[in-house]
């Protein structure tokens, strides 16, 4: 959300019906000031719309239709959980369409649970993938089976690194800035060492 050029898509419902772009119209301009907003008031149809900027990868979407403008509300979609949520109006506030104050706190508290989601996921993506080897021929057997990320003992000789390569078919990726401090094997040359290096193929 927080690199992604368009944050939310206003997307009117059966926006040929009365009062319905001109709510989204409205909603539009009071969030327009907040967050990167798209209205799409194309003739596309609404599935197409969703499925539009769900592949250009828009974090929340905000639909607004007859029904909602019955009921003094609007719907909110998350993208990354497809959980919708409704936003109702303030009954003191007079507006047709969800109070403005309130609707803007919950898009900011939506955008920063999409980004923890997301960033919890790819963590998990990333440990479930990255598997503790101790020699090149695991290593290896790791690229052609499974994929993903080695993590091994490095002596720290250029040469044990090359050969790494040579053998595996890996390159170092990185050494993690907070090292584990356990003692192990480098799983070329089988010195003893304790710095904790990372291996993966570069694509």
């Amino acid at each position: 959300p927080k690199v992604a050029p368009i944050q939310l898509a206003i997307i009117p419902i059966a926006q040929h019906k009365p009062g319905v772009l001109d709510k989204a119209n409205a909603l539009y301009a009071s969030l327009k000031t907040k967050f990167r907003v798209k209205l799409d008031d194309t003739d596309n149809s609404p599935g197409w719309k969703f499925a539009e900027y769900e592949m250009k990868g828009v974090p929340v979407r905000v639909e607004i239709g007859p029904r909602d403008l019955e009921k003094g509300q609007c719907c909110l979609a998350r993208r990354d959980t497809g959980q919708t949520v409704y936003i109702l109006d303030e009954p003191t506030t007079g507006l047709h369409v969800a109070d403005v104050h309130r609707l803007v706190k919950v898009l900011q508290s939506l955008l920063t649970a999409v980004h923890d989601n997301l960033y919890a996921q790819a963590e998990k993506n990333l440990e479930d993938n990255t598997f503790d080897l101790n020699s090149w021929q695991e290593v290896k057997e790791m690229v052609e089976t499974k994929g993903g990320f080695a993590r091994t003992k490095w002596c720290g000789k250029l040469e044990c690194e090359l050969k790494m390569k040579e053998l595996a078919g890996v390159s170092s990726r990185c050494m993690p800035l907070k090292q584990s401090g356990t003692e192990g094997v480098c799983p070329v040359c089988g010195e003893k060492c304790t710095t904790d290096i990372y291996w993966g193929v570069a694509y």
